[in-house]
């Protein structure tokens, strides 16, 4: 009995040892299982986080473009990167899609270097992959301004340089003082548009009459020019001259026989009107009288903002007289203490920061307008955003203790880690005051917005890791409630933009300032939007259109598109805008009406002549409206009142947020250069991307 009972134990411990032997192992698989969903979840989160996260940043960004919407541009249009002899320039490309972040197709570069720079077919430069792709491929501002603001001092305490301060919305910005290429170009109101009006027999200004009104021009048909003067033939715009050297801005439509194809193109050239050079045989300018006459086909052989001619004059066909908008340029200075009694003049304070001085003369300067009122004059600014991935937060300097300040992003690159692309950060790529007489290429910046200064990196601290700025008193006696800070003040001067010398500023506390960074996962804040106005043009069978630029299907003499269908640029596709006036024939009723004030959201094209993003006013609003017993061909656009559509505006301004947690690594062996630019494509399929769309236009809150 007493073997048998000791058996019996033996048996019931060998079993248990077994079941746990059991129970290990179904815990070790369900660690395993576990473990396995563990990279899911995280990039679950990562994903969440980073959503919430975007969102935040197009809702601040949506937030301070409504509270400054009297600055709003006329435009944001794509552009082109492309290799000129002075280095990388571009050119508006309103045929570039919004949802194509590639800089360009493959079939027409050779790839990326071990720097990261884009190589041509030809073996130039053209850019770094960072600054030509992604966000940075829709940059051009269009007419960006405001009245010119009351002058004041720029400087240290309340000294220094005199003018009126204008802070550009979206700088950094590319800048290079006097290169006239029209990297950034500040203007005024637009002058009048007249008709020319009968001078003997034909119908332009008399230029020995009475001088014009120096805020209208004129322009003349070229079926309407005299033999009496230069440009025969050629359509043409005369400007009151009073024989002074003086700078101007046209913007107009044309159309160019493009190797046999007619394509209609939109210029927008400044040229310098100079007594000394009107009598150049092969100019594009004469003076008459008391006017200058200005040749539109010739003018389009000009350089543009890239200091290129883009278009031979021979092949130029006609100009859209509708079109042409005439504004005066204001003159940039290499030093803001020259302004002279001259309200058109400007300086740059720190290169590209974005803080521009007007002439103290500009403000309370009123232009005459032809019902016998006035309107102040403007200042508008037609730049290129320098990198949208440069993080703008702006914000007040705490005034209670321990004067911290939470950035938007909570992660920020720092300069030399390492980049997505396998390659050392080389920070925000802006030369900065770093010290008294040191500069330096920093990975965070800030400024003060009241002066353009720089506030020294002595006088806070960042936790790059957190996103978290704490600002130091520098008077070091935490008890006087007083926050001390170094500043570093712009010159204006392009040979030495900024003040040798430190000024030490007694209190920053409430002070404004934007801090610049960049955030760890290639963080873009960009804003898109609906031109301010379109031109209605016509167009061939084989037509793009340019930007702010629309086409009434159904118009041309080939009757092209449909004709309940309006035209727009590749660009615009889902932009919002609104459309004041248009006009249909009802053919069942035998009746004319018309839309009023409707809201249309640009559609993407679906093939079809032409082959263009369109509104269809059928579809999209009297298919319901008219009822089922209607038909798409009983209604179409109606020209009884010479006109079909009028009034075609934007409407929307978007804010994108594009990020991309990924990373690829670009090759160090030459030989590799195309597969570094498919390495490239492919990472750009993993970005992520948030959109804000407002109703918002100028001046509209």
């Amino acid at each position: 009995m007493i073997k048998k009972a000791w058996g019996n134990r033996i048996k019931q411990g060998g079993g248990t040892l077994v079941e746990i032997l059991v129970v290990i192992v179904v815990f070790l698989v369900g660690v395993l299982a576990i473990v396995q969903i563990f990279p899911t979840g995280l990039n679950i989160l990562k994903t969440t986080r980073g959503n919430t996260v975007a969102q935040n940043l197009a809702r601040s960004e949506s937030e301070r473009l409504k509270g400054q919407s009297s600055l709003l541009a006329e435009e944001i249009v794509p552009v082109e990167y492309y290799n000129v002899s002075t280095g990388i320039a571009f050119v508006k490309n309103p045929r570039h899609l919004e949802r194509n972040l590639m800089p360009f197709d493959p079939s027409v570069v050779r790839g990326i270097d071990s720097d990261g720079d884009v190589i041509n077919l030809t073996g130039n430069k053209i850019g770094h992959w960072a600054k030509i792709s992604g966000a940075n491929l829709f940059s051009r501002i269009i007419g960006e301004g405001r009245v010119v603001p009351s002058p004041r001092f720029v400087g240290a305490n309340g000294v220094g340089i005199y003018g009126c301060l204008l802070s550009l919305q979206f700088a950094p910005i590319y800048f290079a003082s006097g290169s006239n290429a029209g990297l950034l170009e500040i203007y005024g109101n637009d002058m009048v548009r007249r008709v020319g009006y009968m001078a003997g027999d034909y119908p332009r200004p008399d230029p020995n009459g009475a001088i014009g009104r120096n805020y209208q021009f004129y322009v003349v048909a070229a079926e309407d020019t005299s033999g009496d003067y230069d440009f025969v033939g050629e359509d043409q715009v005369w400007i009151p001259s009073q024989n002074l050297r003086r700078r101007y801005r046209f913007a107009y439509s044309f159309d160019y026989d493009d190797n046999g194809s007619i394509r209609q193109y939109d210029v927008i050239l400044s040229a310098t009107l100079d007594p000394a050079n009107a009598n150049d045989p092969n100019g594009f300018f004469r003076r008459v009288g008391n006017y200058w006459l200005v040749s539109l086909k010739r003018l389009v052989g000009q350089q543009d903002m890239s200091g290129r001619a883009l278009y031979d004059p021979q092949y130029f066909l006609q100009a859209m007289l509708g079109s042409v908008r005439v504004a005066r340029v204001y003159n940039e200075l290499t030093s803001p203490g020259s302004f002279s009694t001259d309200p058109f003049e400007y300086a740059v304070l720190s290169s590209n920061m974005g803080f521009v001085l007007v002439n103290p003369a500009a403000f309370n300067y009123y232009v005459q307008r032809p019902n016998g009122g006035k309107e102040p004059l403007v200042a508008r600014a037609d730049y290129t955003v320098f990198d949208w991935r440069n993080m703008r937060d702006d914000f007040r300097v705490p005034s209670i203790q321990p004067y911290q300040q939470k950035l938007l992003l909570g992660s920020l690159k720092v300069k030399g880690s390492v980049n997505v692309d396998g390659l050392n950060n080389p920070g925000l790529g802006l030369s900065v005051p770093a010290g008294p007489n040191v500069l330096d290429e920093p990975d965070f910046v800030l400024l003060d917005l009241e002066t353009g200064g720089v506030i020294l990196p002595n006088s806070y601290q960042v936790d790059k890791s957190t996103g978290l700025v704490t600002f130091a008193d520098l008077d070091g006696n935490p008890g006087n409630g007083l926050l001390a800070a170094d500043i570093v003040y712009p010159t204006g001067d392009p040979n030495a933009p900024w003040q040798p010398t430190v000024t030490r500023l007694d209190d920053i506390q409430g002070r404004s300032v934007r801090a610049m960074y960049q955030g760890n996962g290639e963080w873009a804040v960009h804003v898109l939007k609906a031109a301010s106005a379109y031109r209605l043009v016509h167009i061939g069978s084989d037509n793009d259109l340019g930007s702010a630029e629309c086409y009434v299907g159904g118009t041309n003499v080939n009757l092209l598109g449909s004709p309940r269908r309006i035209y727009f640029p590749w660009s615009d596709v889902n932009k919002k805008i609104i459309i004041d006036e248009v006009w249909y024939y009802d053919s069942r009723t035998g009746r004319v009406d018309v839309l009023q004030a409707q809201e249309y959201i640009i559609r993407a094209p679906q093939g079809g002549s032409p082959d263009l993003p369109y509104i269809d006013v059928w579809e999209q609003k009297l298919r319901d409206q008219l009822g089922s017993g209607y038909v798409e061909t009983d209604v179409y656009f109606d020209f009884t009142n010479g006109y079909a559509v009028r009034g075609v505006r934007g409407a929307s301004v978007t804010v994108r947020v594009l990020w991309n947690p990924t990373f690829f690594k670009v090759s160090r062996d030459p030989a590799d250069m195309r597969d570094n630019y498919l390495a490239l494509e492919r990472w750009m399929r993993s970005y992520r991307r948030v959109e804000t769309t407002t109703l918002l236009t100028r001046g509209s809150n």
